[in-house]
């Protein structure tokens, strides 16, 4: 009997049920494990080209730099936020379980330094990172990265 042992959301359960009519999951899990792997390719080779942009945006800054002593001072600082936005994407990445860093758990604390290490503010204590150290999940990661690198590049 089905009464009291379904739970709706729950796979195991799902799978049990499927199992008590005869119904067979192989197929529905081959295309699941088919379409996790092809959203893990999908997101090394995003994850890929968004360094490389990360690269060129940094060899043409470096160039610029060679280019016009003047705007030597100013390439160092902006290098600098460019590295910082690159370790801020490896952190905001969807990443699986394969691909996840260990023992690197995403949490605003951990987040915000990331970003801010390059910004004399942050060197200088005149921004400080403090309260609760909340875990980020990776879907909001990299909106919250965005708005607090936004906040800390803005105009003084």
């Amino acid at each position: 009997m089905l009464e009291g042992r379904f739970r709706a959301g729950t796979k195991l359960e799902a799978m049990r049920l499927a199992d008590d009519f005869g119904v067979s999951m192989t197929p529905v899990r081959d295309s699941l494990k088919r379409t996790a792997l092809q959203n893990e390719i999908l997101s090394q080779e995003l994850s890929h080209r968004i360094k490389n942009i990360f690269a060129i945006v940094s060899g043409l800054i470096s160039l610029t730099a060679r280019a016009n002593e003047a705007f030597g001072e100013a390439s160092r600082d902006l290098l600098g936020r460019i590295s910082a936005l690159g370790r801020a994407h490896e952190f905001v990445r969807p990443h699986s379980e394969k691909s996840q860093p260990e023992g690197k758990e995403v949490t605003l604390a951990t987040l915000l330094a990331t970003i801010f290490e390059t910004y004399p503010a942050f060197s200088e204590r005149r921004i400080a990172i403090s309260g609760p150290d909340i875990a980020v999940e990776s879907r909001a990661a990299t909106p919250v990265a965005l708005v607090f690198h936004e906040l800390a590049s803005g105009p003084q």
